[in-house]
Formats: structure tokens, sequence, C-alpha cells
């Protein structure tokens, strides 16, 4: 009868090895004694945990909790293989996952009796080392909420800010010195190159890709050394400024969860630094191409958009597009690794065909002996290879469109946004950063930002001075045009999302986007007096916006407007805001905007 196990100590600190240490395990004897933990703590808790095994690990969840104890194993990217090194990743473990989830990691516990009776904490031999955690309700892991339709725009926000405040206190990689390849240009684009030779060889073993498939990889091609020779300025740039960092690694829907209406990030790599250490917008890429996967484009829009305005890092799309496609054909390989996995199974357990055969000999001599031998098993499990291998088929073709579609030319243009004070640019812009893909850049984010403070902290600056004095206006005009700039030489649209009531203001955009050779718009906001007033008294109470206008600076506006010109009208585009008839925010109709932007109509 195994010995129940004792319930672990509560301290991170890992027991001093004995003098006498048990050998090393295999793979095989570790499988054995995970199988007899499990037993201990069924007998312990009444009820048998519950076993997750992956390429690496084995978790057990029970009581509450999930153990999580490291394969013995080694590969190509990760050692794991002597209980020193399995004990150093669990510290590693805690010591990354606790900056995103510090009540989630628990502590290092080390696993002690005998293989027969192992237990949890306890006094002896060291065996091995599990990780405890405190476990959670997996109905609220984003990948399931996705499935379910249930991911909200709340969720989307949460991360994006949480995202932005993690990689601003993460470590920078060096850029000099032993570190220094972290992050590099020729690796990065190594990884990418390496991923379409490896996808194409083993897409061929499966019988695909097509003679389109082909075309699609040599475009593929085409446009990663086009792509990489305009971004490899920028990331040699952002590694030496320090935009290289120790971040998650893993960042996927299924590594987030919903908890308390609050996003827990967990499950980043302690295994191997060249998958942490990166630029902060491959990581990014991550979780918006994962957003883009599950079929939630607008979802994805709105995570880049709320992590740049959270940040300001608009410098980073001058290489997020190289970093999405990555992402989706690093996720096409695995797909397609999986396919040569269940393909290698398949062939195992007799292949279809062997399958089919093991069923028709039933009726002849000898098929009870045949069957008890297992052959019904072997059918039904090729039967069940036979699924999993086109499922992973299907997966890495749609990773593949995926990545395709990412690479394809977005149309550019510079939307400036006209109007004053609670004419709904910023709500109804949202619509068009989601619908297209637009990044926006707002004036009174960026102006704070110039002054060292958060979006919602309040300056109580009076009209015309403190924030809104003429220097700060020209410094804040100016920061407008250098983060348009920024987005659309990193290939995107942009909407600068200010009130530009003065025809000077709105000629410098003009002339911005002029220079870059995009389509400009201007972007007309308009309201009732009553309704712009009721917006701005709504707002100031709530404290919600980063707007510091109320109906002072209102009444001020209102004087100083400078309306639209005959030449700008041309050019111009109007936003009627009107609220809707089921008290819900306003709602702007974007489609014929956006169908004069794949055009490439200015005006």
């Amino acid at each position: 009868m195994p010995t129940a196990p004792a319930e672990p100590p509560t301290s991170s600190a890992s027991p001093a090895a004995p003098s006498t240490q048990p050998p090393e395990l295999t793979e095989q004897a570790q499988a054995r004694l995970v199988r007899a933990l499990a037993a201990a703590l069924a007998t312990a808790g009444g009820s048998p945990p519950h076993h997750i095994e992956t390429h690496i690990s084995h978790v057990l969840l029970h009581g509450g909790h999930a153990y999580k104890i490291k394969k013995a194993i080694a590969t190509s990217f990760l050692d794991q293989s002597t209980l020193a090194l399995r004990r150093r990743a669990c510290a590693e473990e805690l010591r990354l996952n606790r900056r995103l989830a510090p009540d989630l990691y628990l502590d290092a516990v080390a696993i002690t009796g005998t293989p027969e009776a192992p237990r949890f904490g306890g006094e002896g031999p060291v065996l091995d080392m599990a990780v405890r955690m405190r476990s959670f309700d997996e109905e609220g892991l984003w990948d399931r909420l996705a499935q379910r339709g249930e991911l909200r725009v709340a969720d989307i926000d949460d991360l994006a800010v949480r995202l932005a405040r993690f990689h601003a206190e993460a470590a920078p990689a060096p850029a000099a010195g032993a570190s220094s390849t972290f992050g590099s240009p020729i690796l990065v684009r190594q990884a990418l190159l390496d991923s379409l030779r490896d996808l194409q060889a083993l897409a061929a073993r499966a019988g695909w890709p097509d003679a389109a498939g082909l075309d699609a990889l040599e475009r593929l091609r085409a446009w990663e050394a086009e792509t990489f020779a305009r971004a490899e300025p920028a990331m040699a740039r952002r590694l030496a400024a320090g935009r290289v960092r120790e971040c998650h690694g893993d960042l996927h829907l299924g590594n987030v969860a919903r908890e308390h209406d609050h996003c827990l990030v967990f499950d980043g790599i302690e295994f191997n630094e060249a998958f942490r250490w990166l630029d902060v917008m491959d990581e990014v890429a991550f979780m918006a191409m994962d957003l883009h996967a599950h079929g939630l484009p607008a979802l994805a829009h709105r995570f880049v958009n709320g992590y740049l305005e959270a940040c300001g890092d608009y410098d980073g799309l001058r290489v997020l597009g190289y970093y999405l496609v990555h992402r989706a054909l690093v996720r096409a390989k695995v797909a397609q690794l999986r396919v040569a996995q269940t393909s290698a199974a398949v062939a195992a357990a007799g292949g279809a065909d062997g399958a089919k055969g093991a069923e028709a000999a039933e009726g002849a001599e000898g098929a009870k002996a045949t069957k008890a031998a297992g052959a019904p098993a072997n059918a039904e499990q090729a039967r069940r290879h036979d699924h999993d291998r086109g499922d992973a088929l299907a997966a890495a073709r749609r990773y593949f469109d995926l990545a395709l579609q990412l690479a394809a030319e977005r149309p550019r243009a510079m939307l400036v946004t006209h109007g004053l004070p609670g004419s709904g640019k910023t709500t109804l812009t949202q619509g068009l950063v989601e619908a297209a893909g637009a990044v926006r850049v707002r004036a009174d984010i960026e102006r704070k930002r110039l002054a060292g403070l958060a979006p919602l902290h309040s300056s109580g600056s009076a009209p015309g001075a403190g924030l809104y004095t003429p220097a700060m206006n020209e410094a804040t005009q100016a920061r407008l045009l250098e983060a348009a700039a920024d987005v659309l030489q990193g290939g995107w649209p942009v909407i600068v999302d200010a009130t530009f009531i003065r025809r000077a203001a709105r000629d410098e955009a003009r002339q911005c986007a002029a220079r870059l050779q995009v389509p400009f718009v201007l972007l007309r906001f308009t309201a009732a007096p009553e309704v712009l007033r009721a917006r701005v008294r709504s707002r100031a109470a709530l404290g919600i916006d980063a707007s510091e206008a109320d109906e002072a600076v209102l009444a001020a506006q209102m004087r100083s407007l400078e309306p639209l010109q005959a030449d700008e009208l041309e050019a111009t585009f109007d936003v009627p805001s009107h609220a809707s008839a089921d008290g819900a925010a306003p709602r702007a109709d974007w489609t014929p905007l956006l169908a004069r932007l794949r055009a490439g109509v200015a005006g």
C-alpha cells in the first residue's frame, strides 16, 4: 500500500541533498514514480488525481493543487536528464512565473520516500522535484473561452495593459557581450527560414503542398527577403535600445486564464533561454497571431492597439509583421510534426488498412486469439491516430494559410480625426481599429506620456496652462506625427486621434502623409452642443478616460474651432455621432471608408 503523501511544505526552499542519493531516474522509472504518486494521492484524498502528460512534464491535479514534475529527458532544446538539472529548472520556473502569477506558483517540493511508496515532502533522500501550484478553474482558460465565444474585450484590455507593464519591468538583454545574440537580426531571420525549410520538408512527406502550395511557399520566401531587409535596422536598433527582454516566451490563449475578472498568465518558458529572451513585439505577435488563429481578428487588433497605447512602443510596428508571420509558421511546423508522429503511430498500429484487416480477421479461425492479443485495441488505436493525423494536417494547413494572410499587404493611410471633445472620436474609432487593424495614436495619452503621467492621472491643468501650453501643444503634435510615421513605415494604417481644430495642425498631418506617400483622410466627428456637454460631464465624473476636457475646455475649443475648408472637404469622411436607440454606446458604419482604403483612394 503506498504511503499517503504528506502536505508539502509552504517554503519554496529545496531540502538539502543528503549524502546518500538514489540513482538518477530514467524516463521510464520516473513514469512509474508518477503512477505511484498518483496512487498515493488517491489513497490519501479519496479520489484519484487527474494526470496530464505533455512532451516535457507530468502534472498531477489534486486537492486544489497542481504538482508539475519535469520529465527526465534531454532533447535538442532542453536538458532535464538529472535531478540537479530538474531542481534548477523548478527554481527557474518559480522565479520566472511569479513575475506574472505570484499567487499561483507556490513552491518547489521534494519527492521523497521510495520509488514504490513516494510522497511529496518529508525527510530522506530526494527522488525528484515538483513545482507546486494552486489550481484554478480550467473552464476559464482563454482557448476554451474563445471556443465558446466568451472571450471579452475587457479580458483583452486587461492583458494588454498587464503585458505592457510586465515588459517595462522585465530585464533587458545586454546589447553586447555573451548574451547579445538574443534577439539579433541574423538569428531571428534564421529561425524563420528554418521554419519554412522544415515545414516544406515535413509537408512533402504528407503529400502536400500541391503546386499552389509550392507557389505560396515561394511567395512567402520573397516576402521574407523583402520584409527582413526593411525590418533588420529596426531589429538591431531595438536590441541596442533594450527592447529585447526576458519575456514569458509562450504567450498563447492556452496559457492565459480568466480568474476573478482578471487575466492570469502562467506557464512561461524556463527550460530554454533563447525561447524567452525576445523582442517584446515578438511576444505581442504570438498572442495576436493566436487570436487570429481562433477566428478573432478584431480582438487581435484591439490587443495590439491596447498594448501600444499602454507603452507607446510604436516603433515596434516596424518588426511586428515579421514576427506575426514567423509565429504562424512555427505553429504550422509544430502541427506538421504531429502529422509525422501520428503517421508513424498509425504504421506501428497497423495503419487504417491494418485496422480493417484486424476487424475482418475476427470471423476466421484464431480470431479469438488475435483479439485476445490486442487486434481490436490496435484497430481502435489506428482509427484514433488516423483522426489525430487528419486534425494535425488540417491545423498545419490552417496556420500556413494564416501566415499567408498575415503577410498580405495592408492598405496604409493616415486617418486624422477632427472634432470637439465629446464628439465620439475615441469611442467610434475603436470600431475602425478592430475592423481594419488600424493603429490609433491618441493625443490625450501621448501628451501625458511626454509629461511622465499615467493615462488616468489628472494633471489639473487649466486651459492654456500646465499640459496645455503652446509649447506642450507643439511637442504633442510632433510626437503624434512621429508615432504616426512609425506606424505607417511599419506597414499599418494609422488613426491620429486629436481634435485638430486648427488648420495649421491639419496641414502638418497632411504633409506628413504626403512625404510617406499614403492616402490622407480627415474623419469629421459632429454632435449637437448639448450632447457634447453631456458627454464631457459624464466622462469627467467617471474618471475612466485619459481626456481631461471639461465644459470649460469644450467652450474654449468651440470658440477657437477653425472649420474645414473647401480643399479639405474632398478628403473628408463624415462620422456623425448619435446615441443608439437601445442606449448602447454610439456606433459608426465604417464600411464605405474601408472600401475606399482597400481601393487606395484618398478622397
